[in-house]
């Protein structure tokens, strides 16, 4: 048995070259696919109950009811419990980044320093430090 290179490819234990994978036949394409469709004579052939399997009241997700996209941005998110808007969730909040000065966050919510996680009023009096908002412990 010769080496094998990293040019020769896959090789067979009998050294003969991949033959291509077998293709079905026109032929039968097209009956597989008469018989596939509801109101041809192949599917008519094979019984009434296989028409009715693939009939219209089979699930097409082209017919189902799908959500209407002009629903309101409350029904999809909820409301945030950090802002009270309607347009995110709490994970994706804005104000966990950054809180402006004078912004007020809902009760179930503090604002916090970003470096040690406490008030910062407390934690660094006289200070401007970067805050961020956060859902309270236990909410």
């Amino acid at each position: 048995m010769p080496p094998q290179t990293p040019g020769s490819g896959r090789i067979r234990p009998d050294h003969e070259p991949m033959r291509p994978t077998k293709q079905p036949r026109l032929a039968e394409v097209e009956e597989s696919e008469a018989a596939e469709a509801p109101g041809s004579k192949a599917a008519e052939a094979q019984g009434p109950e296989a028409v009715g399997e693939q009939g219209p009241e089979a699930d097409d997700p082209d017919e189902k009811d799908w959500p209407d996209s002009d629903s309101s941005e409350s029904e999809k998110y909820g409301t945030c419990i950090i802002c009270w808007k309607d347009d995110h969730t709490v994970a994706t909040c804005p104000l966990t980044y950054f809180v402006p000065s004078g912004e007020l966050v809902s009760p179930y919510a503090e604002i916090v320093c970003w470096c040690c996680q406490e008030d910062p009023e407390v934690a660094h009096p006289g200070e401007i430090v970067a805050r961020r908002a956060m859902v309270k412990p236990g909410v």
